[in-house]
């Protein structure tokens, strides 16, 4: 058993106080209290943690013997030469995660009516936090990843090259990142006792991803003006589709004390034939778990898909030689050079005000000019 506490100074001025209230490993607990404002004296390291001005209590744990994550990889290639200069690729690549580290409560109380407290809420495991959850790192999760890919290259040759690549890819988790979850995931655990209901796409999943890139030289000819003009310049650009990260249907403003679902219930599909950002997804196929039914919602991780990204960049290139000593360079560039219009993902809690709507977008066309003198 340990304990202590120290001082610091946040960015705004104002000063807070932790304190490691105990440690037995290897579980944690924290406290944190905040200076009043009509009350600069009421934190003092005399008295740091009276009730009027203590914080939240935070309880956290980790695996005493936690296993190494480990990642198994393999991929197959077949190349074949076409023509001179270009050459198709089909490829098989795939991964394995094991032992991947995630974050759940392993403090949930227990929705059985039969056991409900003269409080209105539930037992917990761990009855010295009875109303706290215990946020414990553990080491059980896995992961799978498999993909088929297709390439079609040319060599730099007659002043132009170019790339084409297909992928096509499905990759699988019980959660994506080891502390809570990506835009659209799934933070934590909706059953904590049951960890493998959590499997789903993964957050960073793409289905069809199309990439490219390429340059050419324009070729010029002769000393007539049109061909001293043509001459030095280059076109080059890369361009990029893909299908849209997955996402999940979520419940806002829950209390887990009183049985309430973090997951609606599942009655259709949720998909639209034409969706928009005023309404990318059917909201009426996802109803909240109503407070009495003492269990969890039905409705799976990242079951839902956001929209899809398209985006191609340009640029122009002259270099020009002068005196034989120098080279002078001017570049155009154009980012997202057609203004696609590239949404992010909707707002997915299904009792909100604004619940399937998108409000939110990529960068819009930029572009930028250079010179650039080598001498």
């Amino acid at each position: 058993m340990r304990g202590g506490y120290g001082i610091f100074y946040a960015a705004s001025g104002q000063s807070f106080i932790t304190q490691q209230l105990a440690t037995f490993f290897p579980f944690a607990i924290t406290q944190t209290a905040n200076r009043q404002a009509n009350n600069p004296l009421a934190l003092t390291l005399a008295d740091p943690f009276s009730g009027a001005k203590a914080g939240g209590v935070s309880y956290n744990g980790f695996d005493v013997d936690a296993p190494s994550p480990y990642v198994q990889s393999y991929n197959l290639i077949v190349e074949h030469q076409l023509g001179s200069s270009s050459a198709l690729e089909v490829s098989y690549s795939g991964s394995k995660g094991t032992h991947l580290g995630r974050i759940y409560n392993i403090n949930q109380p227990n929705f059985d009516p039969a056991l409900r407290l003269p409080n209105g809420t539930f037992p917990r495991p761990f009855a010295s936090a009875p109303t706290n959850p215990i946020n414990y790192f553990g080491f059980g999760s896995g992961s799978t990843y498999s993909a088929g890919t297709v390439t079609f290259r040319r060599r730099f040759a007659s002043g132009f090259f170019y790339r084409v690549n297909y992928v096509y890819s499905k990759s699988i988790d019980e959660s994506s990142q080891i502390n809570r979850a990506g835009r659209g995931g799934f933070a934590g655990a909706q059953d904590s006792r049951n960890l493998r209901l959590e499997r789903g796409r993964s957050d960073f999943d793409r289905g069809h991803t199309f990439t490219m890139n390429y340059s050419y030289e324009i070729p010029w000819k002769g000393s007539a003006a049109w061909g001293r003009l043509l001459k030095g310049w280059q076109l080059a650009g890369t361009g990029r589709a893909t299908t849209g990260p997955p996402f999940t249907a979520v419940t806002s403003n829950v209390n887990t004390n009183l049985s309430l679902a973090t997951r609606p219930d599942r009655i259709a599909t949720g998909s639209v034939s034409n969706p928009t950002p005023e309404r990318w997804f059917d909201i009426a196929a996802f109803p909240v778990v109503p407070a009495t039914a003492y269990s969890l919602g039905n409705s799976g991780r990242n079951i839902l898909d956001g929209p899809g990204t398209l985006s191609m960049n340009l640029s122009l290139i002259r270099n020009m030689r002068f005196r034989d000593k120098g080279n002078l360079q001017f570049r155009w560039e154009a980012f997202n050079a057609f203004n696609r219009a590239n949404f992010g993902l909707p707002i997915n809690s299904v009792n909100a005000v604004t619940s399937g709507t998108i409000v939110s977008a990529g960068a819009g066309r930029s572009m930028q000019f250079g010179l650039r003198l080598q001498i």
